[in-house]
């Protein structure tokens, strides 16, 4: 067992306890004790390596982001602040840039968590070993289909399955991971694959559905107008309880039953569950390439975006701000049941939170 790993789970336990009691009695009394969150994704860099053709993040304007001392400072910035937390690089992707290693290296330096998502084609033998020595937290990587041939076409570059495989290899063991996949029209018969290929291997794997309203963010249709959710909705039944199924002798399944249940609802449109207050909001924070901070990955703007800019401002008096506290009482109210990219929309029961904080103590 991992002792540090197994400290920084509870001290995270005890502050998502800490942090309801306070959020329920700012939201109650209209006062301001809401506590910042201690998980925070930073969108590393627009860039990207591939061409996938379900999402358009690729195809926008790329910015070079921030510079590597200016990340280093926002980081020591919100350790400051925040105390021991959990910081998620993503994209694009952050093996883009050449300081990433560095900027690893520099967390876990300075008691930092990191969580990293990646497409994982950047990941060599060397890089590997890198990411052992730093005692990265997890590696979420995207995995899209079984058979090289529909990971390759929806990635957009031949080659890329065998560089993910080949990356799973080298980490596999030394580094916590867990496979992305997410649930199209494209990959549904080899879904069942991908799950006993994650039990064989030791690996956690994680299913989500795909929603347009993520990863089409206003560039045109590809030119051939192909429609990534799945319209066999008999088909979708019948893979999410086999699922279901599985998930009772597979240990390495992230969803609950009820969450892969929930991916099935989304394509009927019949969603259920998320009634209220939204269960995300304030969970975790998200700060864009050149320094932005929101408050959620998918409604920022429900909020009117932007709450600062760690480029120009502490984080301190962006939390601590009016400003901020009024925008997180207007997106608890958050309608937006459409909602799967973070969990928290479907409410998990207790043994669900166990068995969570089990996988993160105890990853191999």
């Amino acid at each position: 067992m991992d002792y540090n790993r197994l400290k920084l789970t509870l001290s995270t336990g005890t502050h998502l306890i800490r942090k309801k009691v306070l959020d329920s009695i700012s939201l109650a009394s209209r006062l301001n004790l809401f506590t910042a969150p201690n998980l925070v994704n930073i969108i590393l860099t627009r860039k990207c390596n591939l061409r996938c053709l379900q999402c358009d993040f690729w195809k926008l304007v790329k910015d070079n982001g921030l510079s590597t001392d200016s990340w280093k400072k926002i980081i020591l910035d919100l350790r400051g602040y925040i105390g021991p937390f959990f910081l998620r690089f993503y994209g694009g992707e952050p093996f883009c840039r050449d300081d990433f290693l560095e900027l690893i290296n520099f967390c876990y330096k300075n008691g930092v968590a990191v969580l990293i998502t990646t497409n994982g084609t950047l990941i060599d033998k060397k890089a590997s070993v890198e990411l052992a020595k730093n005692k990265v937290f997890l590696i979420n990587i995207s995995l899209d289909g079984f058979k090289a041939e529909t990971h390759d076409r929806l990635r957009g570059v031949q080659g890329t399955y065998g560089k993910v495989m080949q990356a799973i290899e080298y980490l596999k063991g030394k580094v916590p991971l867990q496979i992305n996949t997410t649930v199209m029209d494209d990959n549904l018969d080899e879904l069942l694959s991908l799950a006993d290929f994650a039990r064989k291997n030791r690996v956690m794997i994680s299913f989500q559905p795909y929603n347009d309203k993520i990863y089409k963010v206003g560039v045109p249709e590809n030119p051939q107008g192909k429609s990534f959710i799945p319209g066999d909705l008999k088909k979708i039944d019948y893979i999410t309880e086999e699922l279901c199924r599985l998930k009772k002798g597979n240990p390495y399944m992230v969803e609950s039953c009820r969450q892969i249940r929930r991916i099935k609802g989304l394509y009927h449109g019949e969603l259920s569950g998320k009634q209220g207050k939204c269960e995300v909001t304030g969970l975790s924070l998200k700060i864009r390439s050149r320094g932005e901070v929101l408050l959620c990955s998918y409604g920022s703007s429900l909020a009117g975006g932007a709450i600062g800019n760690l480029a120009t401002s502490s984080f301190r008096d962006i939390w601590r701000s009016a400003e901020t506290h009024n925008k997180i009482r207007k997106m608890k109210e958050c309608g937006i049941r459409e909602c799967l990219i973070h969990r928290g929309c479907y409410k998990e029961g207790l043994i669900d939170r166990i068995k969570k904080f089990r996988r993160c103590i105890l990853p191999f």
